[in-house]
């Protein structure tokens, strides 16, 4: 009797594992230093990006995110709801924000980082780097008591005639599969993809730090 007890309480044991296991499959997860998270995507198909956030963060896009020759123009936020700052300049996960070219202060559509570098936008920067694929200029941005809180990085992008910035909170614990999830995809407008990187330039690659890139 004890025995049967025993084969029946293994085979629930067993029953149990593989319904936890195939739940656990059929959810978008990724496996992060923290622990197992799941991953939700924002796309937006007008301008042709796609980022991807953890579920415990929230994205706001802006109503009305119209893009003119002023300059740049926040589109997307992604904070973390349990972050809270009265800090005027708050530094958040994530940010996306689109520049229209051409600037208005210069008058000039740049198509390529290399031209956008050569006319002087790249003083402080790391140089050129590769983000899935895709050519960006990237910063670091210290923190300043007059300024922002945090440091924070930045990464730009170049297609046809829009620039596109994404800011990442530094010391943001998804900070590296937030950038890695970063997209540039076909518009619903042009299939123009981003310019590679030109011949004889191999931009150095940024590395992944936190586990695998979602995907």
């Amino acid at each position: 009797m004890k025995t049967f007890i025993v084969i029946i309480l293994i085979a629930l044991l067993v029953l149990a594992t593989g319904m936890i296991y195939l739940v656990k499959r059929s959810e978008p997860q990724i496996h992060h230093q923290l622990g197992y998270v799941k991953w939700l995507t924002y796309q937006n198909n007008e301008y042709g990006f796609t980022i991807k956030y953890p579920f415990t963060y929230s994205p706001t896009a802006l109503a009305e995110p119209i893009l003119t020759n002023l300059g740049r123009r926040r589109f997307l936020d992604i904070v973390d709801p349990m972050d809270i700052s009265f800090y005027v300049l708050h530094v958040i996960p994530a940010r996306v924000a689109i520049i229209k070219q051409p600037m208005s202060y210069r008058g000039q559509v740049y198509r390529s980082l290399e031209d956008y570098t050569k006319a002087g936008f790249a003083q402080g920067s790391s140089g050129i780097v590769s983000v899935n694929g895709f050519n960006a200029l990237h910063f670091h941005h210290h923190a300043s008591s007059m300024q922002e809180d945090a440091p924070y990085e930045q990464y730009m992008f170049i297609r046809n005639d829009l620039i596109y910035q994404l800011d990442l909170k530094t010391d943001d614990p998804f900070r590296d599969e937030i950038l890695h999830s970063f997209r540039l995809i076909e518009t619903s407008s042009s299939k123009n993809p981003c310019p590679p990187a030109p011949e004889g330039e191999r931009p150095r690659d940024f590395p992944f730090l936190g586990g695998e890139s979602p995907r």
